[in-house]
């Protein structure tokens, strides 16, 4: 607009103007940038070079108005669906507190067995887990890997089992605490993030479900056969929508089985041989022999494994 001859250009020629600029709008806005030689030799400006930059700086504007747009849109999401989270939680309290509340009988029980060990022998470890009995007789058991080592992936994995503790202890089922602690690293744009591994089991009648989201994966034993179970997903934080949540895996148990669940630091090719090997009731042993063996191989990771057995109460 500063140039003497922009009437001419873009008052009364704008129709040659338009005509001239059509073709090369495709290789620009592909490229997302335009060069002098985009322009034909017919396209008479005597400022190209200023014309370049302004229509780069353009370029650049619609890229980050689109950016925000974008971001804006993901954020109204975030919210929209933790509220809902939050409203579906509170409706089934209400729920419960208005119906005759019986404590249910449980038909199995659970042991766990727990062992851990940070990176190089380090007493600090960004790898947390922690175990919930709740009172309609569920287990649930969870191990959060925090991102990278020391005292960040300390605090982010602390983070993410406080997060999900008090959740899921308020009454909000893990898939959702999940989704809404995802949506709590999306927010805040730092890049940190903890991976989730959350073991929801029904002492009632043996039914479990495996959610997990960057997780390792885990090692179901039945009888003689171990079976790895999930797969390698992305990490939250990256997203939201349908392609971006929790892998869900539905378990039915039997009384001597096995689930073990590990953090990334724990898996080699023996991590298998070793459950199927273990004919002991001790899965406290168990945790520590995978530990043991992942510090023998080397390992780079802190490390953290959880057993647990279910055995019928009144077989």
């Amino acid at each position: 607009r500063r140039c003497t001859h922009y009437s001419q250009c873009w008052d009364k020629g704008a129709q040659e103007t338009y005509r001239l600029l059509r073709p090369v709008l495709s290789a620009v806005l592909e490229r997302g940038e335009a060069r002098r030689e985009d322009f034909p030799e017919e396209f008479e400006c005597r400022h190209l070079e200023g014309l370049v930059v302004a229509v780069n700086q353009e370029l650049d504007s619609i890229a980050c108005r689109s950016q925000c747009r974008s971001r804006n849109e993901e954020n109204r999401l975030i919210v929209s669906r933790s509220l809902l989270h939050m409203s579906r939680m509170l409706e089934k309290n209400a729920r419960q507190l208005r119906s005759d509340q019986r404590i249910p009988e449980e038909a199995y029980t659970a042991r766990l067995g727990v062992a851990a060990k940070g990176r190089h022998g380090s007493k600090l470890s960004g790898d947390r887990g922690a175990s919930i009995h709740t009172d309609d007789g569920r287990l649930y058991v969870i191990i959060c890997d925090g991102v990278g080592t020391g005292a960040p992936a300390a605090a982010e994995s602390l983070l993410a089992v406080d997060t999900l503790v008090e959740l899921i202890q308020a009454g909000m089922p893990p898939e959702d605490a999940m989704e809404l602690l995802n949506g709590m690293y999306i927010l805040r744009d730092s890049g940190g993030f903890s991976t989730m591994d959350v073991l929801e089991l029904s002492l009632l009648n043996g039914q479990g479900t495996l959610y997990k989201w960057g997780a390792a994966p885990s090692y179901l034993k039945s009888g003689n056969i171990v079976k790895k179970i999930g797969s390698a997903a992305p990490p939250p934080g990256l997203g939201v929508g349908n392609t971006c949540g929790a892998e869900v895996l539905r378990l039915n148990l039997w009384s001597g089985d096995l689930l073990v669940l590990v953090s990334d630091g724990v898996v080699s090719e023996e991590t298998e041989v070793l459950i199927r090997d273990f004919e002991g009731e001790n899965v406290k042993s168990l945790a520590t022999a995978l530990i043991d063996r992942a510090v023998e191989i080397g390992g780079e990771d802190d490390m953290t494994a959880a057993v647990v057995r279910i055995e019928e109460l009144h077989p």
